[in-house]
C-alpha cells in the first residue's frame, strides 16, 4: 500500500544523505583550500595559486643581470656624395647630378640594391666673399649606402672617387649588424643567468629557494653604429682604402623578477 501523505522513507534518506555529502564536500573545501591554476597575464608565466591569494602574497626577488659580446660587424654604412661650386647655381647643381648618376650607376653595378642607396642631403648655396657679394654657388648631394660587403668596401670607394673626380666627398663610415637579435641571443640568455645567480646569491642564507621567473625588463641592448676615422688609415694612392670593421663589444642589462618558493 502506498502512502501518499509524504515522501517515502527510502526518498527521505537519499535526501538526507545528499545533503551530507554536500556539506562534507564544503567542510572539506574550507578546510584544505582549493587550488586553481592562474596566469600572471603578460608579466610571467601561470603559477598554482591558493584562492583568495593575490600577487601581494607571492614571495619574489628583484635583480639585475648582465652580459657583454664581443661580436664583429657584419653591415657598414658609408656616407659619401659629390660637391661642386660653380658661377652659377644651375650649373654647380648639373655637375654635381652627373657626378652623383655616375656614382649611382657605379654602385648598382658593385651589387648594391637600390634599397641599400638613399640621397640624404641635396644642396645648393651661394658662396659669399668678403663684401658681402656673391661669389659663386657650391652644390652638393649626399648618398647614404648600406652593404654587407666589408671586405669589398676598400675598392669600392675607389672606383667610385675615380667616378666622382675632384668633386668626390666621403662624411663617414659607420659599422653595425643586419640582425642585431641574433648577435645578442647568447648575452640575453647570459643576462638572465647572471641575474639568477646574484639572486642565489642573496638568498643564500635564507630558507627559500628561486622559483620561476614573473618578468623580465630589458634596459638597454647592443651599441650605437660604431663611426671609422679614415684619419686612422691613411693609403697610399696606389692602394684601395683599407677598411677594417674591428669589433665591437655588445651588452645586454635586464631585470628580472623571481618567485621564491
Amino acid at each position: 500500500m502506498t502512502d501518499t501523505n509524504g515522501p517515502s522513507a527510502t526518498g527521505a534518506n537519499s535526501s538526507r544523505i545528499t545533503m551530507g555529502v554536500v556539506a562534507l564536500a564544503a567542510a572539506t573545501a574550507a578546510t584544505l583550500g582549493t587550488v586553481a591554476l592562474t596566469g600572471s597575464g603578460d608579466d610571467g608565466p601561470a603559477s598554482a595559486q591558493e584562492e583568495g591569494e593575490t600577487d601581494d602574497d607571492i614571495r619574489t626577488i628583484r635583480v639585475s643581470g648582465e652580459a657583454t659580446v664581443d661580436v664583429t660587424p657584419d653591415v657598414a654604412t658609408v656616407t659619401l656624395g659629390a660637391q661642386h661650386t660653380a658661377p652659377s647655381a644651375k650649373k654647380a647643381l648639373d655637375t654635381v647630378s652627373a657626378r652623383t648618376s655616375a656614382t649611382i650607376d657605379l654602385l648598382k653595378e658593385a651589387g648594391i640594391t637600390e634599397a641599400d642607396i638613399q640621397t640624404s642631403n641635396l644642396s645648393v648655396s651661394p658662396n659669399y666673399v668678403d663684401d658681402g657679394t656673391i661669389d659663386g654657388f657650391q652644390a652638393s648631394n649626399t648618398l647614404s649606402v648600406r652593404t654587407k660587403d666589408i671586405d669589398g668596401l676598400g675598392d669600392l670607394l675607389d672606383e667610385v672617387s675615380g667616378a666622382t673626380g675632384d668633386q668626390f666627398r666621403l662624411d663617414g663610415i659607420s659599422f653595425s649588424f643586419d640582425d642585431p637579435d641574433v648577435v645578442l641571443e647568447d648575452a640575453r640568455a647570459e643576462a638572465v643567468a647572471n641575474a639568477r645567480e646574484k639572486a642565489g646569491q642573496y638568498i643564500a642564507n635564507e630558507d627559500v629557494e628561486i622559483g620561476e621567473i614573473r618578468t623580465i625588463a630589458e634596459q638597454g641592448t647592443g651599441a650605437p653604429p660604431v663611426p671609422y676615422d679614415m684619419a686612422l688609415e691613411a693609403a697610399d694612392e696606389a692602394r684601395s682604402v683599407p677598411i677594417e670593421a674591428g669589433s665591437q663589444e655588445l651588452s645586454v642589462d635586464v631585470t628580472v623578477v623571481f618567485e621564491l618558493t
